[in-house]
């Protein structure tokens, strides 16, 4: 492993470990009751699929059930147990999806996470019924370390997370982007911990433009997998109601690839561009947090009640499709709306569907018609 590598994990976790108050905050004289919170989802989705031939599925796309433990005013402990696509052919099975601690030291600008979760790489906001491009190429979830700070009242915030393994590259294989029976990664997998992130989130205009950049860099078979993401939210401040959302996430450099016969394929620099433009009815102006964990997209379900939106995304393969025969995803356009049609308090009943067109490289363009019936409580 690289000096440096070492040097900045070797930070994280002597802060991680040294800078934490002595004692602990009192409770409140809050009882445990009180300092638990218990919440959940259910969700069952319906859709008809036309590309060669037309057909349809119904199926319980996730069941979620959530833990929040307020240990101290300062410790808090988090879990998420998972089960999707029941009754589908790749229903997956129950399993621990988030496991966090979080220090948060009071009136301190700095904070640190423990545990499993989606790391912060990338926004992935997300208005319709479909995760976007960008969520479904890059995301990453892994066990890991992540120490931050944040100032100007929250209104910028850098962190640093270290994890093991090459997660998002695991995760843009099995993203079903691109064939990868076709192109294939050579090489064993690596268990060390020297994968790492770079976050830094700016919100110049409280409540209406925020902007976040990341660095990524994962082990390789020959060289380091790097990526960047870029993205811009902006609620509209002549237009009340009026999002806009834009996430770029590429790659900066990535290992060998090989095809079906083992010969070097090369390495393709890989991207894919979010752009959604929503109008939320009866919105709030709430402080939105970015990513993909069930605690933010529960909060971001409860602050957008009813909206519409249009979304256009493009997955850039780097030249793999054309060079290896590999069929990818070139392009894809959403447009849906989504309601809260009761709500009571922390507990939300909606709907929601969604009509997307995928364009394809060497395979047969695709369409089709996404609906979802949900309950958050």
């Amino acid at each position: 492993m690289k000096p440096y590598l070492i040097t900045f994990q070797l930070a994280v976790i002597v802060l991680a470990l040294g800078c934490l108050p002595a004692h602990a905050s009192e409770s409140g004289g809050r009882t445990w009751p009180e300092r638990i919170t218990i919440s959940g989802a259910v969700e069952m989705d319906a859709s008809w699929n036309k590309a060669e031939r037309t057909s349809s599925d119904m199926f319980v796309s996730k069941v979620e059930f959530g833990v929040e433990a307020s240990i101290a005013e300062w410790i808090t402990g988090r879990s998420v147990l998972l089960m999707e696509n029941i009754g589908a052919k790749d229903e997956a099975p129950l399993v621990v999806d988030e496991a966090t601690i979080a220090f948060e030291p009071v009136g301190k600008p700095y904070y640190y996470t423990f545990g499993l979760r989606t790391l912060p790489f990338g926004v992935f906001e997300n208005h319709l019924v479909s995760d976007p491009l960008t969520q479904s190429a890059y995301e990453t979830k892994r066990p890991g370390v992540t120490a931050g700070f944040r100032g100007g009242n929250g209104a910028s915030e850098l962190s640093l997370s270290v994890y093991k393994g090459a997660e998002m590259m695991d995760h843009l294989f099995s993203s079903g982007l691109f064939d990868a029976e076709t192109v294939k990664r050579a090489g064993p997998d690596t268990e060390d911990v020297s994968s790492m992130i770079f976050n830094a989130a700016f919100t110049p205009v409280p409540h209406h433009l925020a902007l976040s950049a990341s660095y990524l860099s994962e082990p390789g078979k020959d060289r380091r997998n790097e990526s960047f993401s870029i993205g811009i939210n902006y609620n509209c401040l002549f237009i009340e109601g009026f999002r806009v959302d834009a996430e770029y996430i590429g790659a900066l450099q990535r290992e060998t690839y090989f095809d079906k016969s083992g010969a070097d394929a090369g390495g393709f620099r890989d991207a894919a561009l979010s752009l959604s433009l929503a109008y939320v009815f009866r919105g709030t102006d709430e402080k939105r947090e970015p990513g993909g964990t069930y605690w933010v997209r529960r909060a971001h379900l409860l602050a957008e009640p009813v909206e519409i939106a249009l979304r256009y995304e493009t997955f850039d393969d780097g030249g793999m499709s054309a060079k290896t025969g590999a069929a990818s995803v070139e392009s894809v356009g959403s447009v849906g709306a989504r309601c809260n049609f009761h709500v009571d308090g922390d507990t939300a009943a909606y709907m929601g569907v969604e009509y997307r067109a995928i364009r394809m490289r060497r395979a047969v363009d695709e369409s089709a018609v996404l609906a979802r019936l949900g309950v958050k409580f």
